[in-house]
C-alpha cells in the first residue's frame, strides 16, 4: 500500500508541477515544487483531525445576496493513503442547488438524509519559504439513495479535479475548495455547472476551513 500511495504521488506531483504556476496566496515568497520524499513528510506533518466550518450556496437565504450559508463540519486526513475525509455534511448542502419549484420532493429527501461524508484524495505540489504548503484536491463522486414520491431513486454529485480546486496548510489549519460540476438523478444528467479558470458557478463551489 505504502508503495502505490508514493508511486500516487509521484506521478500527480509531476502533472500538477508542469500544468499549475498560480498561487492560492498572494504574497511574496516564492512558491517552489515539493518533491516526493518533501510530500511524504508533508502528510504526516497534515494529518490529522481538523475542526471548522463548510461554507456553501444556499438559496433560501434572504437577508444576504451571496447566500451563503455554513455548517459545523470535520476533516480527518490520513498521512499514510493521501485521503481527506469531510465528515457530517447535512443534505440541504446539496438540495439547495436545485431548483425549489421543479425538485420540491428531491429537495425535502435530500434534507432528510443521515450526514453525508465525501472521499477526496490530496497531492502537495509546493509551498513558499514561510511555510505555505499548497495541495491538490481530487473529490471522488458521492452517489445516495434516495425514496420519495413513492420510488426508489439515486442521486449522485460529480466534483471538479485540479483547476483551481487547491488548498492550502498553514500552522494546524487548513482550507480548500471544492466544484461541483454534475447533478446526476437515476444516472441522467439534471444539472451542470460552468468551471473555467478562477471563474465558475458560485452556487456550486464548497469551502472547507478549519483547525487542528
Amino acid at each position: 500500500m505504502k508503495n502505490v500511495t508514493r508511486l500516487f504521488v509521484m506521478m500527480i506531483i509531476a502533472i500538477i508541477t508542469s500544468s499549475m504556476t498560480s498561487c492560492l496566496k498572494d504574497n511574496d515568497n516564492e512558491t517552489t515544487p515539493i518533491t516526493p520524499e518533501e510530500a511524504m513528510r508533508y502528510m504526516f506533518q497534515i494529518g490529522g483531525e481538523y475542526s471548522g466550518k463548510l461554507f456553501f450556496y444556499n438559496d433560501t437565504i434572504t437577508t444576504s445576496s451571496t447566500k451563503i450559508d455554513s455548517v459545523a463540519a470535520t476533516v480527518s486526513i490520513t498521512a499514510n493513503d493521501s485521503t481527506i475525509m469531510l465528515k457530517g455534511i447535512p443534505g440541504r448542502a446539496f438540495s439547495k442547488l436545485l431548483p425549489s419549484t421543479q425538485y420540491e420532493s428531491l429537495r425535502k429527501a435530500l434534507d432528510n438524509v443521515p450526514p453525508i461524508d465525501l472521499t477526496i484524495r490530496y497531492v502537495f505540489y509546493s509551498a513558499t519559504e514561510d511555510q505555505f504548503v499548497y495541495y491538490g484536491v481530487y473529490p471522488m463522486s458521492k452517489t445516495i439513495k434516495l425514496n420519495y414520491d413513492g420510488a426508489d431513486h439515486s442521486i449522485t454529485f460529480n466534483f471538479y479535479s485540479l483547476i483551481n480546486a487547491y488548498g492550502q496548510y498553514f500552522k494546524n489549519q487548513t482550507y480548500f475548495p471544492l466544484y461541483l460540476t454534475e447533478v446526476r438523478l437515476d444516472n441522467m444528467l439534471e444539472r451542470s455547472f460552468t468551471v473555467s479558470g478562477y471563474y465558475t458557478d458560485n452556487n456550486c463551489i464548497y469551502n472547507f476551513r478549519g483547525a487542528k
